[in-house]
């Protein structure tokens, strides 16, 4: 019931104060600090979600998460940077047979370290680490962990350079 609210088009609109939706989060989520600020989201599946202090999650994000598998979690350290529109996936399937290739169900975490920025319009896919101190370009599709500041961007995200 809390994730539909969550969901809702009235807790997603600019006027509806961030505080409010941030205390619901608080409420449905595993972890959420006092001090992050949090936009219009989205959730999908589960609730295995925890940001860290001073994170931003800007407009628009989804999080895909398996309701039941508690290897699907997402976890954003302390003050990461989100940018708008950028999409989290735990869950994945592996390749099945001819008849159906929409596999078995597969789920990863996705840790995102502190200090790291993620630019508008990412895609972060399961089992990813981003390490501390990394900025990911926008539009990028990151299908691998990203090493401790490291600018990544594209798709597949590659190494631009260290920082």
């Amino acid at each position: 019931m809390l994730r539909i609210l969550l969901n809702s088009n009235i807790v997603n609109q600019e006027f509806f104060p961030d505080i409010f939706r941030k205390k619901l989060m608080q409420i449905y989520c595993d972890s959420i600090e006092k001090d992050c600020h949090i936009k219009q989201i989205k959730f999908i599946g589960g609730k295995q979600l925890r940001i860290g202090k001073k994170t931003f999650v800007n407009r628009f994000c989804n999080f895909f998460l398996h309701p039941k598998n508690p290897c699907s979690y997402i976890y954003l350290g302390d003050e990461v940077a989100i940018g708008p529109d950028v999409s989290f996936i735990t869950v994945t399937h592996n390749f099945g047979d001819a008849s159906r290739r929409q596999g078995t169900t597969i789920c990863k975490p996705i840790i995102v370290e502190n200090g790291c920025w993620i630019g508008a319009s990412s895609i972060i896919l399961p089992g990813v680490t981003i390490k501390s101190g990394s900025i990911v370009g926008a539009g990028s599709v990151v299908t691998r962990d990203v090493d401790t500041n490291t600018l990544v961007a594209g798709n597949p995200a590659r190494v631009i350079r260290k920082l």
